[in-house]
């Protein structure tokens, strides 16, 4: 058995943690894992880890400083034998890079997003410093390992792409729907979008394309899921552009195949990211997605194809993909075919997984 550490953030609820965990869960026939959240102590992920099974610790980076930490670190990973640590972000490479070659584990970096290493110049610093000694770096979009090679001179031999997954089983167009609990059955068409209320999110932007939509055509309403630190902003532009009456605050939900379900066109109207999962977990639910082109995205939708692509920060041409969906009921059937045959190969959890497993057997041998 191969023994993996991932080390991630905190063991609190993102994207990279999580991927963290369905890789461990999705490998566990081959892998012995365990998951180290180098910030904060304790977490939300706890109960899911210890239901999965899968050992956990924090080390509250801050109150030891780093080289408390490394220390730690170190400790660490010669006490579970780690063969490999597979670290989730750049900035985390600061932390584990050293003591993992000191403790004799290969080390493998996986990116999912751009805005701090663009932002950071530590972060590209240690990037730069730590890749020759790395096992393999990997992004979860071909947009991101352009990005790789093009700003921090990584040569492409040393990158792969692995994308993101989505629990197909889980994620599927059959199954229960708030439709007329959660969310009104009452003829209106529902927009909707999954995602923390962020500055990156961009809800405000969809908010005014909402407006606008709400101004050309009767029977909408706005469904929006997720909450954050955003959340009073958005609250104050609803009432600043009168919607409180068509658009649903709906909060940090659990069940979110249900709601997606619920849905007629999924919305996301981000600023950056880097693969969003969000998307394909909506198609996956056999809901049409309107998206902004940002990170990834245009790899995962084919505008007119599968799925709509505006620019980003532009709710005129937001709006109008949100009108055409409404007036193409034809184009949301067919979109709505297509997407969960586009992620069930490519997008899946068992794909994903498959390609990790592949690569830590690559690196070991």
């Amino acid at each position: 058995m191969l023994r993996v550490m991932e080390v991630i953030f905190t063991l609190s609820h993102g994207g990279a943690e999580r991927l963290a965990m369905t890789i461990l869960d999705g490998t566990r026939d081959r892998v012995e894992g365990m998951v180290c959240g180098v910030f904060g102590d304790g977490g939300p992920l706890e109960p899911a880890l210890n239901e999965m099974g899968l050992r956990h610790v924090s080390l509250d980076a801050l109150r030891r400083g780093k080289l408390g930490t490394w220390r730690e670190l170190y400790r660490l990973f010669r006490q579970e034998r780690v063969d490999i640590v597979h670290v989730q972000a750049g900035y985390l490479l600061l932390y584990a890079f050293i003591p993992a070659r000191l403790a004799g584990a290969k080390v493998v970096y996986t990116e999912h997003a751009k805005h701090s290493i663009q932002t950071k110049p530590g972060v590209r610093r240690v990037i730069r410093l730590a890749a020759p000694f790395l096992s393999r770096i990997t992004t979860v979009s071909n947009n991101l390992k352009a990005f790789f090679m093009d700003s921090l001179g990584q040569p492409e031999h040393r990158l792969e792409v692995i994308p993101n997954g989505v629990d197909t089983a889980l994620f599927t167009a059959a199954g229960r729907s708030v439709r007329g609990s959660g969310i009104p059955d009452d003829g209106r068409l529902v927009f909707g979008s999954v995602a923390r209320m962020t500055e990156a999110k961009d809800h405000g932007n969809l908010l005014r394309a909402f407006r606008r939509v709400k101004d050309g055509r009767d029977g909408v309403l706005l469904a929006l899921v997720g909450d954050g630190e955003t959340r009073e902003e958005v609250e104050g532009m609803i009432d600043e552009l009168d919607l409180r009456d068509s658009v649903l605050m709906l909060g940090r939900r659990d069940d979110i195949p249900a709601w997606l379900r619920a849905m007629d066109v999924f919305v996301l109207p981000s600023q950056r990211e880097g693969a969003p999962v969000s998307v394909l977990e909506a198609m996956a639910c056999g809901v049409p997605v309107v998206a902004t082109d940002v990170g990834g995205v245009s790899e995962i939708l084919m505008d007119g194809e599968n799925g709509r692509v505006v620019p980003p920060e532009d709710h005129e041409a937001l709006a109008g993909a949100m009108l055409w969906m409404m007036d193409n009921p034809e184009a949301r059937e067919r979109f709505a075919e297509a997407g969960p045959k586009s992620v069930a190969g490519r997008y899946s959890n068992h794909a994903m997984c498959s390609s990790y497993l592949n690569l830590y057997e690559k690196v070991m041998s």
